[in-house]
């Protein structure tokens, strides 16, 4: 079942879909305390437009370097709604590799400024994953098996709480953009403002549990569980033939308005407790990588962006390209705006391969040696993954990312032997 699971949620999952990430963006941006912003708007190219980039990581997942992160995006919750719902960490995410083990990482990055480009952009992306109820269910693939009719079209139901529901509440509200500021008004002034400090967990923005997971993601999941309980799956069931767009759609419209309003709310507070923690008051520019770690990456040389243009390959890092450069640059534009208004990164070098199917820029690479699993190697050094024991920092990184002590010992686990014991290599 889960593998299952995980081919289908790879490539049809993207919570929320575009505008509903946007959203969470936007009203995170709102609420952003002056030192997180200031880190924000240095660490994105973006202008520090939160919105803009709110899903790199859906179009980073296609990727050759990104293909690691798809099971990042959702948490496999095996319970049995609507008769029972309910998080058990040591069933629904005992050996990492889920959102809450992503979001743990991602926000021990945030400091270092050869990982906090990748981490921010995985942050603010996630924590519009983990608000969508169905990112954070297991029966029936996330809701992905179960066809539907909305609007006289065939879908799934997990695809209209991502995209079709959530851009009716949009028309509803008139335009995005009315809809974001209604939900702010909600938080400040509104419905919501007697409640929203009760959205943000008691748990420390950073504290982890003995499997790598965040605890405060943990309290999120949960909240977002208890939906599939009291609304996703009981209407479901009482009628699975109706036109959803009618009364499920009716009935769903409040959830979708809260939990994008707790996804924004929670990313702002998550960010500004979390650069709090840097060390220092100036913010530092990150360093662009090549392959973000599944959860660190092997940096590459700096760049400074030029204007959006048609200046350089599609094949070499750089500023931004504009549309006209080549067909295959429109296509990637297409399907990845922030090719085109941030910078070409290594992300976009390869979608040249994932969106346009050509093989261009693609080098030969020489995998790494693996070895026997234990203490066969240094820590320095990729390979099998290390035990428990081995020294005192492998101890402290698969603690801090249990993948190292459980998969392999890749570039990832080397990378982190600096970011999490201030050891280079």
């Amino acid at each position: 079942m889960d593998s299952l699971l995980n081919l289908i949620l790879a490539t049809s999952v993207n919570a929320w879909g575009s505008e509903g990430h946007a959203i969470v963006g936007s009203i995170a941006q709102n609420f952003l305390d002056s030192n997180a912003q200031s880190y924000v708007s240095k660490i994105l190219a973006s202008n520090g437009d939160m919105a803009a980039v709110s899903s790199w990581a859906d179009s980073y997942k296609f990727t050759t370097a990104g293909a690691f992160s798809k099971p990042l995006h959702y948490v496999d919750i095996k319970d049995a709604p609507p008769t029972t719902c309910g998080f058990d960490e040591s069933r629904d995410c005992p050996n990492g590799g889920c959102i809450n083990t992503a979001i743990q990482t991602y926000t021990n990055q945030l400091c270092d400024a050869s990982t906090n480009l990748d981490a921010l952009r995985f942050l603010i992306h996630f924590f519009g994953d983990i608000t969508q109820p169905l990112h954070n269910s297991n029966r029936d693939v996330g809701g992905n098996s179960d066809k539907i009719n909305y609007k006289g079209a065939n879908t799934n139901l997990h695809h209209i709480w991502d995209t079709e529901m959530v851009q009716d509440r949009i028309a509803q509200n008139s335009d995005q953009a009315t809809y974001v500021n209604n939900l702010i008004n909600s938080i400040t002034s509104g419905s919501y403002a007697s409640q929203a400090a009760s959205w943000i967990s008691q748990h420390s923005y950073n504290a982890g549990s003995q499997y790598g997971n965040n605890l405060a993601s943990i309290d999120y999941s949960i909240d977002s569980d208890t939906y599939g309980c009291s609304y996703v799956w009981s209407n479901y069931d009482a009628n699975p033939s109706q036109d959803f767009s009618g009364s499920y759609f009716s009935g769903a419209a409040s959830i979708i308005d809260i939990q994008l309003a707790k996804g924004g709310y929670r990313l702002a507070q998550h960010l500004n407790a979390a650069f709090a923690g840097c060390s220092g008051s100036t913010p530092v520019v990150p360093t662009p990588t090549g392959t973000p770690s599944g959860p660190t990456a092997t940096p590459t040389t700096p760049v400074t962006p030029p204007p959006s243009s048609c200046a350089h390959d599609k094949c070499s890092v750089g500023g931004a390209l504009s549309q006209g450069c080549d067909a295959c640059v429109d296509q990637i534009i297409s399907a990845d705006s922030y090719c085109s208004t941030s910078q070409w990164d290594q992300t976009c070098v390869d979608e040249v391969q994932s969106v346009c199917g050509l093989s261009d820029c693609q080098a030969p690479s020489t995998p790494p040696t693996v070895v026997t699993t234990g203490c066969k190697h240094d820590i320095c050094v990729t390979g099998a993954f290390l035990k428990k024991g081995c020294n005192a920092c492998a101890d402290q990184v698969i603690a801090s990312d249990s993948y190292c002590g459980k998969k392999s010992w890749n570039s990832r686990c080397v990378s982190e032997v600096a970011s999490v014991c201030g050891i280079s290599c």
